[in-house]
């Protein structure tokens, strides 16, 4: 035990949290250098030179410094625990042992619903992702629980019960990344198996002429299915390797919440939730975090959460983005996380939240949950439901482009198609159609407390290859894409800054 005797436990653990918190400062200054060069035209040769410096010396030597640190980290956490058990038995020793905590219901250390970290270990994936569940309901229980443990019960959870650690409200952000990290990791080795399975079948398609592919539209869909698992496995990598974080990952559950920045060092949050037929593959490719990710890296001290906390509303008769009964349950959930964010340790600070499309109504929504935000934007945003009124002391924001297709659903609520059947025979076919009350009656416009303001990305004279309908939609997509307008960016940064976007 040479080395370490008689060292207090405390302050080795504080020191490896300063370590790590270090090494997590050093992985966001790597990060956002990276992002700002990405981002900034500096052409010419010492552009080009530098950029080469970057990527081949300078990345590489703070990545290897920060993996330094974190390699540290596991030595003192290591230290620390053989000084507790050192101490343990020897009936002394320098330092606090433990908390000795237990959680608000009662129970001890290692003890979640009567179930001690052994007992979680053994647990399928599907009772961990249930216990997340019911535990998640209150945040704050959880939190204590998750305290309540040492680093090395922690650490335990977090690799051999992921799905729990991974899921539960109110552990910490950055713990919750490191299980889903771990899940990310199996995924990909299940991915792999499918796709040896689909390329097989589409090297020798007539062994399997009667079974798997029938025709040129089976071979097609395999094809597409085989992109789509190469996209998540290229992004799932990036989760494993800690370049992308995942909050929250239920493949199944069709849940996805990315985290952009370092929640320990953060001054305040920006709230992202996209709109319309955002689903994961929308993740995968990167497709909605660009814009969130720049407005981030570009005011210090900014995490941002891109959310995907269930099945969003899609372009079909199921899941429409009228949906008002979808997006209420979308803003429950949305709401939840807030309080589970909050009681994990997050400390209480500015709030951004930027809805995009049908995400708005998903973001009102929280509002009457209870969730409550310093700026609400609304990018294209649907609108509100009825009943919805402006909270005292949130700024209100729109911004919409010129000729915006959302303009065409905004203020709608009526009774909207909301499923059709067929049946009959062939002589006498039938067609059947349900209707449901949808909609959003509450525009984003000043009548509601919103400021609007100018998008900067307005219409052009129609001609034959841009005719108005397909500026309208690709209008309604680039609003909130990282090709938006200054005017967007500006006023996005501006609000992140403590200020009021310019025409406020």
């Amino acid at each position: 035990m040479a080395g370490f005797v008689g060292a207090d436990v405390d302050e080795l653990r504080a020191f490896a949290k300063l370590v790590d918190t270090a090494s997590r400062q050093l992985d966001d200054t790597t990060n956002g250098l990276s992002a700002a060069l990405a981002s900034t035209r500096w052409l010419g040769p010492d552009g080009s030179e530098f950029t080469s410096h970057w990527n081949s010396q300078y990345k590489p030597g703070l990545t290897r410094a920060s993996g330094s640190l974190h390699g540290l980290v596991t030595i003192l956490v290591k230290n620390a625990d053989e000084q507790q058990t050192t101490s343990s038995d020897t009936g002394g020793g320098a330092g606090n042992g433990g908390t000795g905590k237990g959680s608000s219901d009662g129970t001890t250390s290692g003890d979640l619903g009567g179930k001690s970290v052994d007992d979680l270990e053994d647990l399928s994936s599907d009772e961990l992702r249930d216990l997340a569940e019911k535990f998640s309901k209150d945040p704050d229980a959880a939190h204590d629980w998750w305290e309540s443990l040492t680093p090395a019960e922690q650490a335990r959870l977090i690799k051999n019960a992921p799905e729990l650690v991974g899921g539960l409200d109110g552990v910490p952000a950055l713990d919750r990344v490191a299980a889903n990290a771990n899940i990310a990791g199996d995924q990909i080795e299940k991915n792999d198996t499918r796709i040896k399975e689909i390329e097989q079948k589409l090297a020798e398609p007539w062994r399997y002429a009667l079974s798997a592919i029938t025709g040129p539209g089976d071979i097609q869909a395999l094809n597409d299915e085989l992109k789509d698992l190469k996209n998540e496995n290229k992004y799932l990598q990036e989760a494993v390797d800690g370049d992308v974080q995942l909050y929250t990952y239920d493949r199944d559950a069709d849940r996805i919440v990315e985290m952009i920045g370092n929640p320990e060092t953060a001054t305040q949050q920006l709230t992202w939730i996209p709109g319309t037929a955002t689903d994961m593959n929308s993740f995968y490719t990167h497709g909605v975090q660009g814009l969130p990710d720049y407005v981030a890296g570009a005011v210090p001290g900014t995490v941002a959460f891109v959310m995907k906390d269930g099945t969003y509303p899609q372009w079909d008769l199921s899941h429409p983005p009228s949906d008002t009964s979808l997006a209420h349950d979308l803003g429950v959930t949305q709401a939840q996380f807030q309080s589970g964010l909050e009681a994990s340790g997050f400390e209480s600070m500015p709030n951004t939240a930027v809805g995009h499309s049908a995400g708005l109504a998903i973001l009102t929504a929280s509002e009457s949950a209870g969730a409550h935000y310093t700026n609400v934007v609304s990018l294209s945003g649907i609108g509100m439901a009825g009943g919805w009124e402006p909270q005292q002391g949130t700024g209100y924001y729109d911004y919409t482009t010129g000729g915006d297709a959302i303009l065409a659903a905004r203020g709608v609520n009526g009774l909207l198609p909301s499923d059709i059947e067929f049946g009959g025979s062939i002589l006498d076919p039938s067609v059947t159609l349900s209707f449901e009350r949808a909609g959003f009656p509450l525009t984003p416009s000043e009548e509601n407390g919103f400021s609007v303001l100018d998008p900067g990305i307005g219409w052009k004279t129609p001609t034959l290859f841009d005719p108005l309908l397909k500026q309208s939609i690709d209008n309604h997509s680039l609003i909130a894409s990282t090709n938006t307008s200054h005017e967007v960016k500006d006023g996005l940064i501006d609000l992140l800054s403590g200020n009021k976007p310019a025409g406020s």
